[in-house]
């Protein structure tokens, strides 16, 4: 599993490097100068300091992040027919299993993964496979139907057409 770094720690990290690279040379003049040459110039010792800014940003309010994810992905419901509709699997604490409009799919899932990468609120226990169930609009609104639903209004409908 890769892991990235988030951009806002690149900076931090490069700066930690660069002061142990500093901190690593200084010692190893220190070593070239115990030698016997080295202790008769010199006993005393130089400092090295390091002045570095390093601009963070703040973490982000994952509530409020959260917020806005939510309300966006409600809005990403509308549509006209079936065809408008794509389902989608969002970790949680957003559904598992939802349908939203297809155009926007991309970047609710981009948006959906860097909310998990800064937040992680939780672990997902969503299914893997979708094929349970299908997109559909309804009412120009994207929304989830059970396929094991269906199957039962067939074998409904079958059984009332034969007792007919």
């Amino acid at each position: 599993m890769v892991r990235r770094v988030p951009k806002e720690y690149t900076g931090i990290i490069i700066a930690s490097l660069v002061f142990v690279l500093l901190i690593g040379l200084v010692e190893i003049g220190e070593l070239d100068r115990s030698g016997p040459a080295g202790r008769a110039a010199s006993d005393t010792v130089d400092s090295a300091t390091v002045e570095t800014t390093v601009d963070t940003q703040a973490q982000p309010d994952c509530t409020q992040v959260e917020s806005g994810f939510a309300a966006k992905l409600e809005e990403s419901r509308s549509c006209i027919v079936d065809a408008d509709c794509s389902l989608a699997n969002f970790g949680c604490p957003f559904e598992c299993v939802t349908s939203v409009s297809k155009p926007l799919l991309d970047d609710l899932q981009r948006e959906e993964g860097l909310f998990q990468q800064a937040c992680q609120r939780c672990m997902s226990s969503c299914p893997a496979m979708l094929d349970k169930w299908r997109a559909a609009c309804v009412r120009q609104r994207c929304i989830v139907l059970d396929r094991s639903i269906e199957e039962l209004q067939e074998e409904t409908l079958r059984l009332i057409d034969e007792s007919s």
